[in-house]
């Protein structure tokens, strides 16, 4: 049962006070939650809620690239991507951030490929916190890119072949997880693919899928 009760200010002034009336008789005041700063709170209700916000999300994240139309065999450590031209190469971006500049720590990545010809072989992924620039083109050599921006690889098991692909996971190559901030002001990593064995591709423009999991801090 709401109730009002007295009290006297600083000032000798006599104020009510809301209150509730308890089934003893006594009167408890009633406190009105409110948020934000002086001259700008705003009383909590269903309408406007306490603000919350959560410590870590879980990234599920994609990005994909489709080979050129070729079937041509790859040697042990060449590069392979979306072009043949060095300066044309598209590298993976993963979305692993919410918002921009959170920390990120990436687990796992698997990647599913129509190649069915990738089965049985191993592949590495090196990572960085900006889009790198790519000094070979699919089926090139690997060569290093610069250092800037690398925070990392992560190698595959040995691919599984199915039906209709071919499955690898990748784990970071150093220890257990790669802990790193997104690209500045941005929300992706980028990723850059070299076989580690040789392989012959199934087909022309196999497309490649990778998955990266992880933990986004705020």
């Amino acid at each position: 049962m709401s109730s009002g009760m007295f009290v006297s200010d600083a000032n000798k002034v006599t104020r009510e006070v809301s209150g509730d009336t308890l089934p003893s008789g006594a009167i408890r005041q009633r406190v009105q939650a409110s948020f934000g700063g002086d001259g700008v709170s705003r009383d909590v209700s269903d309408a406007d809620p306490l603000p919350a916000r959560a410590f870590a999300r879980m990234p599920i994240v994609s990005a994909t690239f489709t080979r050129p139309p070729n079937a041509t065999a790859y040697a042990a450590l060449d590069a392979v991507s979306n072009n043949a031209t060095a300066g044309s190469v598209t590298p993976l971006a993963f979305q692993v951030a919410d918002i921009n500049d959170a920390p990120v720590a990436l687990y796992r990545i698997i990647c599913r490929t129509t190649d069915t010809g990738a089965g049985g072989h191993l592949f590495k992924l090196y990572l960085y916190s900006q889009s790198p620039t790519a000094v070979a083109g699919d089926n090139a050599a690997w060569s290093p890119t610069a250092m800037a921006g690398y925070i990392g690889a992560f190698t595959s098991s040995s691919f599984e072949t199915f039906a209709d692909g071919s499955v690898g996971f990748f784990f970071q190559e150093k220890g257990t997880m790669i802990q790193t901030k997104p690209e500045s002001s941005g929300k992706n990593v980028y990723a850059l693919l070299e076989t580690i064995d040789g392989f012959t591709p199934s087909g022309a423009s196999t497309v490649w899928t990778f998955t990266a999991e992880g933990q986004q801090g705020r």
